[in-house]
């Protein structure tokens, strides 16, 4: 749980740690540096936060010695080595890119760099699994054939001799004598099976993409997209201007608003609503009764969501994808005992009121004081 949590707290502090950052940044022209000089301090201090209320929370769960694993070498040595590297090294670039890249180049959709270092990746993987076969050295050793018969009638002949035409003449019932039929030649699964055996490292790498996401992806995107075709970005923006009347009351309305809109809506798809919302005439001509400078204060409200996008995803897993992921994993492939979905939930109601709260008060110090604005 505190590595959960502290994955999301941590994710808001730099300009790629989470989509959402980069969809608020780039929707308001937010640069890397500006980024950060903002969202590091409440960061900082949402995770001193999260880590004291962890601490308390499991306190008495924590052993006094941990025995390490008696592993063999082999169970953690790096099976392909120059792999390791080469990924690494595409990861890396890939980062620096888009750290770099947006202080250059203004609305530069991140995918652009990302996808072409995935697709390296991708391909050197496919090359790994094709040169060797087409490199490794044939035998001349005859090949065996082995014919399934009943037990006083099973002999194995060569190859050369089956074709010489000189081994014994096996006698055995056709239906016995048919190791295949057309059916099991053309099945999925046999075509699957002789798939992976051709491509192990490409087909174990694609096994493990989080595919099952894509479809609840897919679905709360068409939500988003039909409350903003129906007219409802409008009203959410009249809704959040009016509690944008000063700026401790946007910063912590609208962070703790978009928190738990993350559990509705996902993170991703609430985020590019709000984005929407707060970037919409009818925000801008609501906070204008309440402020002269809505420029600043359409600010603190895009500073307030990002807050409010990263933690949402300690309320419910549902919050996020990460959550999603982070649950499949702990309850149903490595069937961790002591978590539960009503547990989850109940341990986030302790940390992310608070961590949230902390959060805020140093955006909204940070606000109001003219070496960050």
């Amino acid at each position: 749980m505190s590595s959960f949590w502290v994955c999301n707290i941590a994710s808001m502090g730099l300009y790629i740690g989470n989509p959402t950052n980069v969809i608020v940044a780039q929707a308001n022209n937010i640069n890397v540096l500006e980024y950060t000089k903002l969202m590091g301090i409440p960061t900082l201090v949402a995770c001193i936060l999260a880590f004291l209320i962890a601490l308390a929370l499991f306190w008495k769960s924590i052993p006094q010695f941990i025995d390490p694993p008696s592993l063999s070498p082999s169970d953690y040595a790096v099976e392909d080595v120059v792999g390791a590297w080469f990924g690494s090294v595409c990861l890396g670039a890939s980062l620096v890119l888009l750290m770099t890249m947006p202080l250059v180049v203004s609305n530069l959709s991140v995918w652009i760099l990302t996808l072409p270092f995935a697709a390296i990746v991708l391909l050197r993987t496919i090359l790994v699994d094709v040169i060797p076969r087409a490199s490794s050295p044939s035998t001349n050793e005859p090949e065996t054939l082995t014919i399934s018969a009943p037990s006083h009638f099973i002999q194995s002949t060569t190859a050369e001799e089956a074709a010489g035409g000189s081994s014994e003449f096996l006698v055995m019932d056709q239906r016995e004598s048919e190791t295949q039929t057309t059916a099991d030649k053309l099945s999925p699964s046999r075509a699957f099976k002789a798939l992976k055996t051709r491509f192990p490292r490409t087909t174990t790498l694609l096994a493990r993409l989080p595919m099952n996401l894509v479809p609840f992806t897919f679905g709360m995107f068409i939500l988003v997209e039909t409350l903003t075709s129906r007219g409802w970005t409008s009203l959410l923006a009249t809704a959040l201007a009016k509690v944008s009347y000063s700026r401790a009351s946007a910063i912590f309305a609208i962070g703790g608003i978009a928190t738990l809109a993350c559990n509705a809506l996902n993170n991703l798809p609430m985020t590019i609503l709000f984005t929407r919302a707060l970037g919409h005439p009818n925000f801008i001509a609501g906070i204008q009764a309440y402020t002269s400078d809505t420029v600043q204060r359409q600010k603190e409200a895009q500073f307030a969501l990002v807050v409010g996008a990263n933690l949402g995803a300690n309320v419910l897993y549902l919050g996020s994808l990460a959550g999603i992921m982070w649950i499949d994993l702990v309850l149903r492939r490595y069937k961790v005992q002591g978590i539960n979905q009503w547990k989850f939930f109940r341990w986030c109601m302790v940390v992310t009121p608070v961590v949230l709260a902390g959060a805020c008060g140093v955006l909204l110090a940070e606000m109001g004081s003219s070496a960050f604005v």
